[in-house]
């Protein structure tokens, strides 16, 4: 049995590393991810959101989901292609997906440059008309990324949920979505991104939370908003993960 000073420096370290572990920033390339309750890949089709290979602009009508493709930018001087809806635009899919797969989505352009946030994406609905879907029995999401020659490699990857889209009637202050940044190279790399890991950014956005809203969540987005940048990024093979086993 532990001494009274013993048991408490062990409490203390387990503790601490404890903490230390839920606290940690996950590295969304980790293979291991792959294992974990969160990221594991789930059987079936149901959980596959688009795999791209259709060459349609819609996603896997699959789980109750059928929602469609987009791109977005700021009307600031910010190119993007596929041409946004906005603008009398429809979205395509660009040939050359992961794994040797006939096709992947792709947006491509310029970030603008101006005092105001300038930014693109690319994002998918779950639903249409756009609604609020419940992916509660999912953990997370994975996808394959990469970008061309000369593009930047950062981006964020977005979530927009019940508290952070304007369509769901309850943020003031919205699409300060719940999303992680990431990094991609010239080289197709699966990314894990567990829902328990994205985190809104800091100083704005009403309401603020902890987590992600999962059972009711309205699509995926794709973003980057490194001003005066060339951008090219692809990703494909978007799926849920961390289904019940």
């Amino acid at each position: 049995m532990l001494k009274p000073t013993t048991r408490a420096v062990f409490f203390l370290a387990t503790a601490s590393i404890a903490a230390i572990t839920l606290g940690c920033k996950v590295n969304p390339t980790d293979p291991s991810l792959a294992n974990s309750s969160a990221g594991r890949t789930c059987p079936g089709l149901e959980a596959m959101i688009a795999d791209c290979d259709d060459n349609n602009n819609q996603t896997n009508v699959a789980g109750g989901r059928g929602g469609y493709w987009y791109t977005f930018a700021d009307t600031a001087g910010t190119e993007v292609w596929p041409t946004s809806g906005a603008l009398g635009g429809t979205f395509e899919m660009s040939p050359g997906g992961a794994e040797n797969t006939p096709y992947g989505a792709r947006f491509k352009g310029t970030v603008g440059v101006g005092s105001g946030p300038m930014q693109a994406g690319m994002g998918l609905n779950f639903l249409d008309p756009k609604g609020a879907y419940d992916a509660s029995a999912y953990g997370g999401i994975a996808f394959w990324a990469k970008k061309g020659p000369g593009s930047v490699g950062k981006m964020r990857v977005k979530i927009p949920d019940e508290t952070t889209d304007p369509d769901a009637g309850i943020c003031s202050e919205c699409y300060n979505d719940y999303g992680m940044d990431i990094t991609v190279t010239e080289n197709w790399q699966r990314f894990i991104l567990p829902f328990s890991k994205l985190k809104q950014l800091e100083g704005w956005g009403k309401p603020r939370g902890f987590s992600v809203s999962r059972d009711a969540i309205f699509g995926i987005q794709f973003q980057v908003d490194q001003q005066g940048q060339a951008f090219d990024i692809w990703v494909d093979q978007i799926q849920f993960t961390g289904c019940p086993e």
